[in-house]
């Protein structure tokens, strides 16, 4: 046991107080929920307070260790700490600081994720009423989402990247509400004026999410995610180095997406046949060989859903209504 000579070094104290602190925020950060760190945190706290009451003495008390401080030359409280004393009187304090800071930082994040919870689930249920628009598109944002995420993966898209690419493929078509039902639907070949209706939907999905403050890299991939390495793709025309990596990846998930499910004018594809005539296409070919690789390692699950009784996107290059947005 610590005697009264026995004075706590400036590095001692140093580590202690260092060690306090790391393993807090590290508890704090940890903590897969907010609620668990703080039934960590709070024993903690406890015995910080514990600390300061013997390090200020138990005859003064807790009272002591708060008050001194502001009352000192105004009262007398009666005690005089040592040396010793006052040193651990310093490390409780500190570390009774870092158990409130720690609480409060798990606080926050609890908010955080809350929030983020909400925000999903309103992401997802817009994009559930724009794709329960029609028979045909039902679950399909949903599926290029699982899709250009195993993509990403491959391709090394981590941490927030990988969260912007999920909500790019799931809100990429979100300017079709500026599209008519009509020009979405049509069997026939789309005029003039429809064409261009269609193939502004990018930009509008792009004007429509810009102002609730999405990331820039989940804007340029709405934006673009018609984009083609050869140029002909739309809105912009983009060429292979301008187009943004998020956007191939959305562009090859959706275009898998249409060739694997089922249409009126033709049966779903095997993902094998898929993968070979999006090689063929104006794709990336590094973005068609990350989805051959996840296909090949089992990474991805291909969706088989019944055959739609409605219209349906088809392929690239097909001038059918809705299948202009290929």
């Amino acid at each position: 046991m610590l005697q009264e000579g026995d004075a706590v070094s400036t590095p001692v104290r140093a580590a202690i107080v260092s060690g306090a602190v790391g393993l807090l925020v590290v508890t704090a950060f940890a903590a897969s929920r907010p609620t668990g760190a703080l039934l960590i945190l709070w024993p903690l706290c406890l015995g910080s307070v514990a600390l300061m009451c013997w390090a200020t003495g138990w005859a003064g008390g807790l009272a002591a260790a708060i008050a001194a401080p502001l009352v000192a030359g105004l009262a007398d409280t009666g005690f005089r700490p040592s040396a010793l004393q006052e040193e651990w009187a310093f490390v409780a304090a500190v570390m009774a600081g870092c158990v409130v800071a720690a609480c409060a930082i798990c606080l926050a994040l609890g908010a955080a994720r809350r929030w983020q919870r909400l925000h999903d689930s309103a992401v997802e249920a817009l994009v559930t009423a724009i794709d329960g628009r029609y028979e045909w598109s039902r679950g399909r944002s949903v599926r290029v989402a699982d899709y250009a995420a195993a993509i990403g993966r491959r391709l090394g898209v981590r941490g927030r990247r990988a969260r912007h690419l999920r909500l790019a493929a799931l809100l990429r078509d979100v300017g079709t509400l500026m599209v008519s039902p009509e020009v979405l639907t049509k069997k026939g070949v789309l005029s003039g004026p429809q064409r261009m209706d269609v193939e502004a939907h990018p930009g509008a999905g792009a004007n429509i999410l810009s102002p609730i403050g999405y990331h820039p890299d989940v804007l340029d991939a709405v934006r673009s995610h018609h984009e083609r390495v050869d140029g002909t793709g739309y809105p912009s025309g983009l060429v292979a180095g301008q187009t943004p990596l998020l956007a191939k990846i959305v562009a090859v998930a959706d275009a898998f997406e249409a060739l694997t499910h089922d249409r009126p004018y033709r049966p779903a594809l095997p993902p094998s046949e898929a993968v070979a005539l999006l090689r063929g296409g104006a794709y990336s070919p590094q973005v068609v060989d990350a989805l051959a690789q996840a296909l090949e390692r089992a990474e991805m699950v291909v969706a088989r859903p019944a055959r739609p009784s409605g219209p349906r996107w088809g392929p690239s290059g097909s001038q059918r209504g809705g299948d202009a947005m290929r």
